[in-house]
């Protein structure tokens, strides 16, 4: 779906399945991935939530988060092929919102695309590994943070249940070392 959809943009779903970990922070596992964008922004915004919630969770929390002049929607369910047509309701609740460009379904290694009547090359499932695409190698350079689940993270906002894109993690300050000597100048010293 996402080759027709853009002919300027470089890659496919494939690219994007591997872009998905650098823009959560995370790898997702059974998760509902939901990538907004808004025209005025250059980075999506990125909203996981579990795929084990029923579906009225997942859409109260993600018509929350899609903005108002949000102008378009990919959802990318990770699990198993039973969560099909949770990733189809959700979708088409979604597309009164915002135009849902692409629904896919990552399952042991194989991307699908469920959007209806698409040709796209992952119509029929392709095998995919996110950590090897063209995209995910220019990440990981760049000292993007992908973690392997949330509860990695080095800060508690990871140990939730529901994740929206995260802060980028900052180093810790380094202690300053201990001296011992004055810190008056040297001249002041003399005088006392």
């Amino acid at each position: 779906m996402l080759e027709s959809a853009s002919p300027r943009r470089q890659g496919g779903s494939d690219q994007l399945l591997g872009m998905v970990p650098y823009l959560l922070g995370y790898h997702p596992t059974e998760a509902l991935v939901a990538i907004i964008k808004k025209p005025d922004r250059p980075l999506p915004r990125v909203v996981s939530l579990p795929l084990s919630e029923p579906t009225t969770m997942l859409l109260n929390h993600l018509t929350l988060q899609i903005p108002e002049k949000a102008s378009g929607i990919v959802l990318i369910g990770y699990g198993p092929a039973t969560h099909q047509t949770k990733i189809a309701a959700v979708s088409e609740v979604l597309q009164l919102l915002a135009p849902v460009v692409g629904r896919f379904l990552y399952t042991d290694g194989i991307l699908t695309c469920l959007t209806p009547a698409c040709t796209c090359s992952a119509a029929e499932g392709v095998p995919v590994d996110p950590r090897s695409t063209r995209l995910s190698t220019r990440a990981a350079p760049a000292w993007l943070p992908s973690w392997p689940s949330p509860a990695a993270w080095p800060c508690p906002r990871g140990r939730t249940s529901t994740h929206s894109s995260p802060p980028t993690p900052l180093p810790r300050p380094q202690p300053r070392p201990h001296s011992t000597a004055s810190t008056r100048p040297a001249r002041l010293a003399r005088r006392t």
